[in-house]
C-alpha cells in the first residue's frame, strides 16, 4: 500500500520532532541520517505514536516488512517547509541573552544552518565552524562524545574569544558545550544544568 508523505526537505532531526506535534496529520516520521557515525554509514530513525522506535521494537517492525503486502495503490506527496516556523517557536519561548558570543560547530552535518538561524533568533553573535554540509566529513567526525572530535571547537572558542561552544553531531540531535575558558560540558552535566532551571520554575516537577 501506498504512503502518503509530507515531505520536510534536508532538516536535522529535532525539526522532524516538532513537525509531528505541529502539524498534527501524522503521528508517525522516518529521518534518513546516519546520526553521528562515519560517512560510510547511512539509515534510519523512525518514529511512531511520537515515540522514537529501538531494540526490539525495530526487530517487530521487520518481521512485520518480510509479510506479503497486498497490491500496491499510489500514495500522495506533500512538501511543507517548516524552517522558519521551527526558529521563530523556539525564539518565542526564549529570553534572549545579552551579547552571548557563541562558536557552533556542527561538523559539516545537517544542522549547521538552522542551528545558525536559532542561535541568531535568540541574540547571539554565532561563529560559524564547519557549518557547511559535507556528507564527507573533512574535518572530524560528527560524534560529539569523542573528546578528539571537539578540539578545533575549544581551540576556536578560545582564540575568538567566545562565551560558549556548542558541538552538534550529524543530525543535529546531540549537543555538547564547551566553556569560555575551553571545559568540555558533556551531556549528562547539560541535563543538570536544565533540570535545575525547570525545578527552580516548577517545583517539585519530575526530570
Amino acid at each position: 500500500v501506498g504512503c502518503n508523505v509530507i515531505h520536510l526537505g534536508e532538516v536535522p532531526t529535532p525539526l522532524l520532532n516538532f513537525a509531528l506535534h505541529q502539524l498534527e496529520e501524522t503521528d508517525c516520521g522516518v529521518m534518513i541520517t546516519a546520526s553521528h557515525n562515519p560517512a560510510e554509514y547511512n539509515g534510519f530513525k523512525m518514529f511512531f505514536q511520537r515515540h522514537a522506535l529501538c531494540g526490539d521494537e525495530v526487530l517487530s517492525l521487520k518481521a512485520e516488512l518480510e509479510q506479503d503486502f497486498p497490491e500496491a495503490t499510489p500514495g500522495e506527496l506533500e512538501v511543507h517547509d517548516l524552517s522558519e516556523v521551527y526558529v521563530e517557536t523556539i525564539a518565542s519561548d526564549i529570553v534572549p541573552p545579552d551579547d552571548l558570543k557563541v562558536v557552533l560547530d556542527a561538523g559539516n552535518g545537517i544542522a549547521g544552518e538552522q542551528g545558525i538561524k536559532v542561535l541568531e533568533a535568540i541574540g547571539c553573535e554565532v561563529i560559524p565552524l564547519y557549518c557547511d554540509v559535507d556528507g564527507d566529513f573533512p574535518n572530524h567526525p560528527p560524534d560529539t562524545s569523542v573528546a578528539a572530535n571537539l578540539a578545533d571547537l575549544i581551540t576556536c572558542v578560545k582564540e575568538c574569544n567566545a562565551d560558549l561552544g556548542i558541538a552538534l553531531d550529524g543530525d543535529g540531535d546531540r549537543v555538547v558545550a564547551i566553556s569560555a575558558s575551553g571545559t568540555i560540558v558533556w551531556p549528562d552535566e547539560l541535563l543538570m544544568i536544565f533540570a535545575r532551571d525547570v525545578v527552580s520554575r516548577h517545583p517539585g516537577a519530575d526530570v
